[in-house]
């Protein structure tokens, strides 16, 4: 596990030994994860270790990217490629993200195609990237809909987006203790793997501190998920805290979004999820989602 610093003493942890238990013999068991995720609104999970080197090949790479491919691979109100430094926050517009961002959408993969910038290596990696974390993601909540036999189609992989931040040391601010302050994504499920601590979940308004091994991930519920499951798994908030790292913040994460302009929940209730889901992505100071 990281070696968490002694600034954040004050913080109890939460990690996989302390809640899964030894959870190498359920490696890939999608559906022991999706019923911790439905009990808790969040799991950590075993993860291939080479996700681990992507996130370091992703971070030295993003740190190559010229003024010209920050210009021109950057779709904002697609909410998509490089992502303005400063126009994102969580919920307040005072204090945007203290990070650099770049999104990647599958579906929009042919529009990509067009740009010089899609035969660079960061493209590369991302682009599987988004596809090993697809397959995790949309397996586990496969299995969690399963278990309230929900029979509605719940395609996910168009509307979803993998997401890359870094948190550079120019950009911290001496008047801010979160790099990311307290909030929730405003997705079905959020998967997250940073490079070290600094990630916080609330439960039972008690603030932890997640502690993951080199090959964990941590998957947390959002609205989304509350909406479809009528209010039975509710949304978990997290923040990300400024630390002393040996190098910068990185997390590599996998929003996860069923875009459908009215959905049955599991109840039968129609949902105008596409309404829902805009309502909060324009909260974070994001253009809405556009349909298919």
């Amino acid at each position: 596990m990281f070696n968490i610093a002694s600034t954040t003493q004050s913080f109890p942890l939460i990690s996989s030994k302390t809640k899964n238990g030894d959870n190498n013999e359920v490696e890939h068991n999608f559906r022991y994860y999706a019923k911790l995720l439905a009990c808790d609104g969040y799991v950590i999970i075993k993860i291939n270790p080479l996700v681990r080197k992507h996130v370091i090949l992703l971070q030295s790479e993003i740190q190559t990217f010229d003024k010209g491919v920050k210009e021109e691979f950057s779709f904002v109100k697609n909410t998509d490629g490089v992502m303005p430094v400063g126009t994102t926050f969580a919920r307040n517009e005072e204090k945007t993200d203290l990070c650099e961002t770049f999104n990647y959408w599958y579906k929009y993969r042919s529009v990509h195609n067009e740009h010089i910038f899609s035969n660079e290596m960061f493209y590369r990696i991302i682009s599987i990237c988004e596809c090993q974390l697809f397959k995790i993601a949309s397996s586990i909540l496969r299995e969690m809909v399963g278990t309230y036999q929900y029979e509605h189609p719940l395609e996910v992989r168009d509307d979803s987006y993998v997401q890359f931040n870094v948190y550079p040391e120019a950009m911290k601010r001496s008047s801010r203790v979160n790099l990311q302050d307290l909030h929730e994504d405003g997705h079905l499920i959020t998967l997250i793997k940073p490079n070290g601590p600094g990630l916080t979940i609330q439960l039972a308004g008690v603030d932890y501190i997640v502690n993951l091994e080199v090959d964990e991930a941590i998957i947390i519920a959002g609205s989304l998920l509350t909406e479809l499951t009528d209010g039975e798994i509710q949304p978990v908030y997290h923040s990300v805290l400024d630390l002393n790292l040996p190098s910068a913040r990185a997390s590599l994460i996998y929003n996860v979004n069923a875009l459908y302009e009215s959905m049955p929940s599991v109840r039968g209730r129609e949902i105008p999820m596409r309404d829902i889901a805009n309502r909060h992505h324009m909260e974070f100071g994001q253009h809405p989602y556009h349909s298919q």
